[in-house]
């Protein structure tokens, strides 16, 4: 029998062809994505955090099959090896904003990667402060060296607008919209003059208890440094924030002179220095919307007998 060499030179090289083309239609491998979330974006040096990475998925590769590896502190060293443990834990042991890594890799060896940021502070101590001049007890929280109320003064004898705070030796205060049971914006609220006791000798303390002071621009400059490290500082200074100031993002409360009503807008609170000559009553305040800064005001309302403001007090203890 003979074999004809040239049909099956042509029968392989069909076959040949087949399988380029076969080949030619399979999918080229497509990368795994990288994804994770963290028990906590803020927390202190004591916090065990817990990494989650099963959110990780491949176009060809079940869960199972893909590998995770982490770099908890973002400085290009690998703290795990590659594991299909999609969850780990993990404790910061000193304070800085890290930018944790994940890479997953699938069983073709593509990798993807991702990163985000979480901000490990000192130890977050929260205590109380019970004013001795009326029993009333406020909640404080240590920052660093200072303590900070994380609610706003309620002292004083409640007074009603237009009526005005007048220099007698007595405290007095507004509640906004002359209300004392709203819960729009908790706290009295007071004219600088009230504040510091109608006398710059009265300062830093003013109106604040006995050993607490109205915030000086020191310790405001250094709470403001602290929180540019993340963004939205809210995360932070806002209700329910990691720091425990609970400040709320609007809600400023103004009596004005001129109308007599009271208006909302952003939130203010008086601060413990002047710009300038005091008795032209030009304090700095405390401005806050979403990011705190430290403003001039132009509440001078005794200078222009035009308008005063009345705004609330948080108090300030610096640790010795």
């Amino acid at each position: 029998m003979q074999f004809d060499h040239g049909y099956y030179n042509k029968l392989s090289i069909g076959w040949i062809f087949l399988l380029i083309i076969i080949s030619s239609c399979e999918k080229t491998n497509q990368p795994p994505e990288a994804k994770f979330k963290v028990s906590a974006y803020l927390a202190d040096t004591l916090a065990v955090l817990e990494f989650d990475a099963t959110a990780v998925s491949d176009p060809e590769d079940q869960q199972l099959a893909l590998f995770v590896q982490w770099d908890f502190q973002g400085d290009g060293k690998w703290d795990t090896d590659y594991s299909n443990q999609k969850l780990t834990a993990f404790r910061y042991d000193k304070k800085g904003l890290f930018h944790p890594i994940l890479q997953v890799k699938d069983q073709d060896g593509a990798t993807d990667t991702t990163s985000m940021e979480v901000l490990i502070t000192d130890i977050m101590k929260v205590s109380q402060l019970v004013d001795a001049r009326d029993g009333r007890s406020y909640k404080i929280t240590l920052i660093e060296d200072v303590w900070w109320m994380s609610e706003n003064l309620d002292y004083g004898s409640w007074i009603k607008a237009p009526q005005g705070q007048e220099n007698n030796r007595i405290v007095e205060k507004y509640y906004y919209d002359n209300d004392s049971t709203q819960s729009i914006y908790k706290g009295g609220l007071y004219t600088w003059k009230e504040v510091s006791g109608w006398s710059k000798t009265n300062l830093p303390q003013g109106i604040c208890p006995e050993g607490w002071q109205l915030p000086d621009g020191v310790a405001l400059a250094k709470l403001i440094k602290k929180g540019s490290l993340i963004s939205p500082q809210r995360r932070l200074y806002g209700p329910g924030g990691f720091w425990n100031l609970d400040l709320p993002d609007h809600g400023g409360s103004y009596s004005w002179y001129v109308n007599y009503e009271f208006s909302m807008g952003e939130s203010h609170w008086w601060t413990g220095e002047c710009y300038g000559d005091y008795s032209r009553n030009t304090p700095w305040v405390i401005w806050y919307r979403d990011y705190m800064n430290l403003v001039y005001s132009n509440f001078d309302g005794e200078a222009t007998n035009y308008y005063m403001a009345a705004l609330p007090v948080r108090c300030i203890k610096k640790v010795q």
